[in-house]
């Protein structure tokens, strides 16, 4: 999540002081000039150079420059504005460290000297007790002088304490309220405020209508806080309909207004793509911009960003130091990464025991991520006397994890769930973009929910997902939520092979096998597949075996099986038995058929084919065998096996029987039999010269994707409407596939 502190204290300085209203009536150039012999005009290129304004701007050396000036004009001047200006860029690390200690020192002079918005910020200063000791008293006191004298920024403040109960004897939601009312028409820090406790119900009844009301003008006005907040509602869908474009483009503003917030919560944006194209090079430059500045959610966002290479080269060593800024300033996060590191031993020596320390430090300040990772160390190495103690405080962690909603833990409970209740976990994880969630989400949804799968795929794409990437591929090849695109499929596959995902690397391997949206090449897929192996891939095992099988290698191809059964891959147990079957040798249908057999008592119909053509192979005119392999064929059929459906063909066609084989030949087709497919284009183009019946094969081959070579053909046929039916849309979207795949 983004950060949610909207600095509710924070008075953004909205109106210029006297000093920097007043804009030179001369060219910036002779300003330079001035300068250096008038400390008063010093002090003015100082405000041009804060501000930004100066001829071709550079934020760099801008705020050094408006520093330099600030202090020379403190030192030289002594004027309250000088000190006022010098101050704020102390607070703010303007062209220097951050200092809240001189900060405090340059304000008061700067309040000696009768500046009234030295008074406010240094009351800020003592509220939070930066720079010195905390004392929200006398923040208030000062708060109240700034009021009486007549600032409207004093008067909010004063009613943020009245409203907050910080620094007076008693919460009066009703005065700051009526404060707020009093200003929102032309102050829009006091509109954002009003927003804010109509959006909570803090003084008045809760009304979203009349928060937005006071909230978006105040925003639109250019009120940093109202922006974030804005953002902040359309990100989480508080009190309006959650909208990430939204989200981003009022993050993006309040960024552009200087709002450390706004910028830090528009690079989470970027990060992961939300509402706005995935952009982690931009990300990872404003998180580092912010680290360098002193914010510490920024530095344990740019370790992340360091440690799995997001937008920046990979670096262990560079994440590690990101996160002793952050664990220095005792930021939660930063306290989790580091017992991260701790109990995996990077760079630094591991151990479990102080991991479990920084975890329980994080978890005291309110850090879910570290409850769930302590509900796990707490049961490591647990003693059995001691077992029962530590499930106990294991459930505590993860019940404070689950009470706020922490993505991994409600995946985790997701997973132990069936139903209803699993699918509605599933989906609250999934809708706080964790990946694993999406991703498993996704695939249990695309049988009886296609489009919302696709769409979750989309999702774990977008967020940089490999896996992701391997769906949304998956999604393009078999159709599901979307129409069926191979050239699409081939390159997410291609993408996600390129970023090592070895799955996706042996798909590829298949692609080439076959000639699939790309140009034929054995030896290429031979490649993808080793590389794959390498990478742990059973697929890849199996569909090399398969490949060795194509070949005639067939007992390279056994031991390549083999090995992949060993690894638990049980689908390499069929295609075992279909290349000694594809032998055609008598001796394999032998070996097939105990496997076969133990195949078909554990239901799987494809075996049941297989099974008759090795029993009618090795049947020898037996009466027994030859009727165990009707029996097996039938059984086939009775499950709609394409396989089953082909061989019965087959029969057909040794029989004699036209009318058999061509029902038979369709049947599987529409099962899914690329060998009936391609033997009906024979069998119909060559045999009987059946041209309608040919067309209709080789569009099922078309569909196969194995018959790229027919497209125009096909196209011509239905254009024409001769030997099938006349269909104009079904000749302009193959004549269309023939040209794109012909160009590509």
């Amino acid at each position: 999540m983004p950060d949610t502190d909207a600095q509710k204290f924070e008075n953004q300085i909205q109106n210029a002081s006297s000093a920097e209203a007043a804009q030179p009536a001369i060219s910036f150039k002779e300003l330079k000039k001035l300068a250096k012999k008038d400390p008063a005009k010093k002090f003015e290129l100082g405000l041009v150079y804060y501000h930004g304004k100066a001829k071709k701007p550079d934020p760099d050396k801008d705020a050094k420059a408006a520093f330099k000036c600030f202090k020379s004009c403190a030192k030289k001047l002594n004027s309250a504005d000088a000190h006022y200006y010098l101050a704020l860029c102390f607070e703010k690390g303007v062209g220097t460290k951050v200092d809240p200690k001189k900060a405090r020192e340059h304000y008061v002079s700067a309040i000696s000297g009768g500046n009234i918005d030295a008074k406010i910020r240094m009351a800020y200063l003592w509220q939070r007790g930066l720079g010195g000791k905390k004392d929200e008293i006398q923040a208030f006191n000062l708060f109240n002088e700034a009021a009486e004298q007549g600032s409207v920024d004093g008067r909010i403040a004063v009613a943020d304490c009245y409203l907050n109960n910080v620094g007076v004897n008693k919460q009066d939601a009703d005065k700051a309220v009526a404060t707020y009312k009093d200003l929102a028409k032309t102050n829009v820090r006091a509109a954002y405020d009003l927003a804010y406790c109509y959006h909570t119900g803090q003084g008045v009844e809760k009304n979203t209508f009349m928060a937005g009301h006071y909230l978006v003008p105040a925003a639109k006005r250019g009120d940093v806080d109202a922006q974030c907040f804005l953002a902040q509602c359309f990100f989480t869908g508080s009190g309006v309909k959650r909208n990430l474009p939204k989200a981003a483009y009022w993050f993006k503003k309040a960024a552009a207004n200087g709002s450390d917030i706004g910028r830090f919560n528009y690079a989470y944006c970027l990060e992961n793509g939300l509402g706005v194209k995935r952009d982690t090079r931009a990300a990872f430059n404003i998180y580092e911009f912010l680290y360098k500045k002193g914010h510490v959610r920024a530095a344990s966002s740019a370790a992340r960003c360091y440690y799995y290479g997001f937008g920046v080269k990979q670096s262990l060593k560079s994440a590690v130091k990101c996160v002793k800024f952050g664990v220095k300033n005792n930021d939660a996060e930063s306290l989790c990464y580091k017992g991260w590191f701790k109990l995996n031993g990077i760079k630094c020596r591991k151990s479990a025991k102080k991991a479990y320390k920084l975890f329980a430090k994080a978890y005291e300040k309110g850090s879910a991520a570290a409850a769930y990772a302590l509900s796990e160390l707490v049961l490591y190495k647990a003693k059995k006397k001691k077992l029962e103690s530590a499930q106990a405080k294991s459930a505590e962690y993860r019940k404070f994890a689950l009470d706020k909603n922490y993505p991994p833990a409600t995946f985790k409970l997701a997973l132990e769930k069936e139903g209803e209740e699993r699918a509605r976990l599933l989906n609250a994880a999934a809708e706080r973009d964790y990946v694993p969630a999406i991703v498993r989400y996704a695939k249990e949804l695309e049988a009886e929910f296609p489009d919302r799968a696709f769409e979750l795929w989309q999702r774990a794409y977008v967020l940089g997902s490999l896996r992701g990437a391997y769906g949304l591929g998956r999604c393009y090849e078999r159709g599901i939520g979307v129409r069926a695109d191979r050239e699409k499929a081939f390159v997410l596959f291609r993408q996600a092979a390129k970023s090592g995902y070895a799955d996706a690397i042996a798909v590829v391997g298949t692609y080439y096998q076959k000639g699939v949206a790309v140009e034929m090449n054995r030896d290429l897929a031979e490649d993808c597949y080793n590389t794959a192996i390498r990478k742990g891939s059973t697929y890849a095992l199996r569909r090399i075996a398969k490949l060795y099988a194509v070949k005639g290698k067939i007992k390279k191809a056994e031991k390549t099986y083999a090995k992949a059964i060993a690894f638990g891959d049980k689908e390499a147990v069929f295609w075992l038995a279909d290349a000694y079957c594809a032998t055609r040798k008598k001796k394999y249908y032998k070996k097939a058929v105990p496997v076969l057999r133990a195949l078909v008592e554990e239901g799987d119909v494809r075996a049941c084919a297989l099974l008759a053509q090795a029993y009618d192979a090795i049947g020898e005119d037996r009466e027994d065998i030859a009727e165990a392999a009707n029996t097996m064929l039938q059984a086939g059929i009775n499950g709609h096996c394409g396989n089953a459906y082909y061989y019965n063909a087959l029969r057909a066609l040794e029989e004699k029987d036209p009318e058999a084989l061509s029902l038979n030949l369709t049947k599987a087709m529409n099962a899914g039999s690329d060998q009936a497919a391609r033997l009906a284009v024979v069998y119909y183009t060559k045999k009987t010269k059946d041209p309608g019946n040919a067309v209709l094969a080789k569009e099922a081959l078309i569909g196969f994707d194995m018959g790229d070579r027919y497209l125009y053909e096909v196209a011509r046929a239905y254009e024409k409407g001769k030997v099938v039916e006349k269909d104009e849309s079904k000749a302009a979207i193959y004549y269309a596939l023939a040209w794109k795949r012909s160009a590509s």
